[in-house]
């Protein structure tokens, strides 16, 4: 099992976090300083508890053991006189003055015997003992115990009279011993306090002594009384009181920890929720709210995290709307497909249910197109068409973005008469943003906006840039839409020069684009393949700016050589638009035309798949309107015998895909033809004449 200093940190938050505890990192070292700063001052002031309390217990025990010393000193010498009255029955001031103490050693090794001897006795003989056991039993009763003990010591020389069984050996050895030293012997003990009471500490014991003067009564030598009193009951007691006082300690501490967690978790909660919050705003969800309730900074923090994510999601909407415009502009769509996207994205910052683009025709600058989406469960597109007034056109041009009563509208060509929703009571106002760029006008778009709406100021601008944003996206395809009128102008002239050089091809190339893209569109083009497709064909055949008149309008056989000078058009197509860059996609159509799937075509004799794709499909239009129009030697084919022609050719001169789809849209009678030269006007030969051979068709189709 892993221990808890292994664990990863995620796994000790995870853990944290499904325990209950504080779930935020603040809230933690919140609560770690909240109870740092209790217990660190609890403590201090526990420990200088403890230290008074413990002074103050020593002073007790050391003030009751100086009292035991003295009431056993006073005691022992009443005993001491006790004894001596009996020795001597005088009076009191004669027998201390005819009696001196002495102590004298016992044969047995025993405990010295106390001797009275009168002053006028000179012998041995003449001292009278004492009975000392009496004064031991004094001593004992009121000194020896499990708890303490005594001992007796006279002075000069030093010697123990009595030590009770209490007394540690340890203690009467060092107390001997300092007392042989021949220092005083009060200076054995240290004053202990101020109260000059004079405790010793040994071993574990508190010793203290009394002085027994007997020079005067008894003409002898003072007597020290120490007594030893055991540090364990005081120990005990302190002891007692330390898991008091832990227990205690240890309570408030718990009671503090969860009162305080409780406290900081209520109080934190706004940090959780908008930790949750921020990090989810991180991953991109921006329709992140939070909910805070009080009157604390957290609610306001709360709210200012709200605003500030509903303007970050409008600010990302907005971006992803412009882009999306941007885009749609710069893939070259329509402008109906702009206006339509621009209509659905426009107003829904400020949930406007009507919203309406008055466009300018290209063609005639006082004639309005009303585009207008109506709001609901299904909102719907409404189309109208008016006139710009002048004054309305003058209010444009000078005017910049800004929000209207709907009073206003009444006065101007702005609006879809016929929409009775503009004078609602749920529009209050309306945003109206000219669509210009410099000096061009497009129009103007009309967002409607409900009571209050306009004092939103960042969701107001946010449609003025995406209204404005729209104005430049329709120039734009506007302008692609001229580029692209002008572009395919251009070919068609150059195809209609082509065609030029005979009469007999006149349209020619116009035909086979006509025809080509209906193939296309059969077989799914993609728009950059159609207009790639349409441009190729329109000049499939420049090159025959290089072929002869006479060879392209010779009414009879070509000859193998002029066959092969009409075999290089292609190649000569090719070469023309090979140096300009922005015909560079139409090559392969130009160059691969007249290529066979059985490889017998020209100039490159490619077969099947080899053959570009839409090259493939631009021969088979080629063919198509070769066949079924006029030409020198022969009148065009009637339309079942074309399809009958290019039917035989599947799989061999033409690609099966291009043929299925061409006889699709002949059975359906989708293909819609081109019109073809009135063969009245032209010089025409019999038909029968042209079938005199069968392979004169294809070789001479051009």
């Amino acid at each position: 099992m892993a221990s808890w200093a292994a664990r990863p940190s995620s796994d000790v938050h995870t853990l944290l976090q499904r325990s209950g505890f504080l779930r935020t990192r603040f809230a933690r070292r919140t609560l770690l300083t909240f109870l740092g700063a209790a217990l660190l001052p609890s403590l201090v002031a526990g420990g200088i508890w403890f230290q008074r309390l413990k002074h103050t217990l020593e002073l007790e025990v050391d003030a009751s053991l100086d009292e035991a010393a003295r009431s056993a000193g006073v005691a022992a010498m009443s005993r001491l006189d006790l004894l001596t009255a009996r020795a001597l029955p005088l009076a009191p001031d004669a027998r201390f003055a005819a009696a001196q103490l002495r102590i004298a050693d016992r044969r047995d090794g025993g405990e010295p015997q106390l001797l009275l001897a009168p002053r006028d006795t000179v012998g041995a003989s003449a001292l009278i003992p004492l009975d000392e056991r009496e004064l031991w039993d004094v001593l004992d009763q009121r000194l020896d115990s499990d708890e303490s003990g005594y001992c007796l010591f006279a002075e000069a020389p030093v010697r123990p009279l009595h030590c009770s069984p209490g007394m540690p050996a340890a203690v009467r050895e060092r107390i001997a011993a300092q007392l042989d030293s021949a220092t005083r012997s009060d200076a054995i003990l240290t004053a202990a306090s101020s109260d000059a009471v004079r405790v010793q500490r040994m071993d574990g014991w508190r010793v203290t002594s009394r002085e027994l003067f007997l020079r005067a009564h008894y003409d002898a030598p003072s007597w020290r009384l120490v007594i030893a009193r055991s540090e364990a009951p005081l120990v005990a007691r302190l002891q007692s009181e330390l898991r008091y006082f832990g227990l205690v300690g240890l309570l408030a501490l718990v009671a503090a920890f969860t009162l305080s967690h409780v406290q900081l978790r209520r109080q934190t909660a706004p940090i959780e929720t908008l930790q949750r919050a921020t990090r989810a705003v991180r991953e991109g969800r921006l329709d992140t709210r939070v909910t805070l309730r009080g009157d604390d900074e957290f609610t306001e923090f709360g709210e200012t995290f709200n605003a500030m994510t509903r303007t970050l999601q409008q600010q990302v909407s907005l971006l992803g709307d412009v882009d999306a415009l941007n885009e749609r502009a710069l893939r070259a769509g329509t402008e109906d497909d702009l206006v339509q996207d621009a209509l659905a994205r426009l107003g829904t910052r400020t949930d406007a249910r009507l919203v309406s683009l008055a466009l300018l025709d290209v063609s005639d600058a006082t004639r309005l197109h009303y585009r207008t989406r109506l709001g609901g469960t299904r909102p719907a597109t409404v189309h109208g068409v008016g006139s710009l007034t002048d004054p309305c056109r003058a209010m444009l041009t000078s005017t910049q973005p800004h929000v209207a009563h709907r009073d206003l509208l009444r006065h101007t060509s702005l609006v879809d008469p016929n929409i009775a929703a503009w004078q609602s009571p749920d529009v209050a106002d309306v945003l109206i943003v000219p669509l210009r760029q410099d000096r061009d006008l497009f129009g103007a778009a009309l967002v409607a906006l409900g009571a209050g709406a306009a004092q939103d100021r960042v969701a107001i601008e946010a449609e003025r840039r995406l209204a404005e944003r729209l104005g430049l996206g329709l120039a734009n395809a506007r302008l692609v839409a001229r580029l692209d009128a002008l572009s395919l102008g251009t070919l068609r002239a150059f195809g209609s020069t082509i065609d030029a050089n005979s009469r007999w091809t006149a349209g020619h190339s116009e035909r086979v684009t006509q025809i080509a893209v209906q193939l296309g569109d059969q077989l799914g083009l993609t728009e950059l393949d159609r207009l790639t497709l349409t441009r190729g064909c329109l000049l499939h055949d420049i090159g025959k700016v290089g072929i002869p008149a006479s060879i392209l309008d010779k009414s009879d056989r070509l000859t193998a050589a002029e066959f092969a000078i009409v075999q290089r058009h292609p190649v000569i197509g090719a070469e023309i638009l090979g140096s300009i860059a922005a015909f560079r996609d139409l090559l392969p159509i130009v160059r691969s035309h007249h290529e066979r799937a059985d490889g017998r075509g020209y100039p490159d004799g490619l077969r099947g798949d080899e053959i570009p794709w839409l090259a493939r499909i631009a021969a088979v239009a080629d063919v198509f309107d070769a066949l079924a129009t006029p030409r020198p030697y022969r009148d065009g084919l009637p339309l079942d015998a074309v399809r009958g022609i290019i039917t035989d050719g599947r799989g061999t001169h033409f690609d099966p895909r291009v043929v299925d789809a061409l006889d699709t849209l002949l059975r359906e009678g989708r293909l819609v033809l081109p019109s073809t030269p009135d063969p009245a006007n032209l010089p025409t030969r019999p038909f029968a004449d042209a079938l005199t051979d069968a392979t004169h068709l294809f070789p001479a189709i051009v």
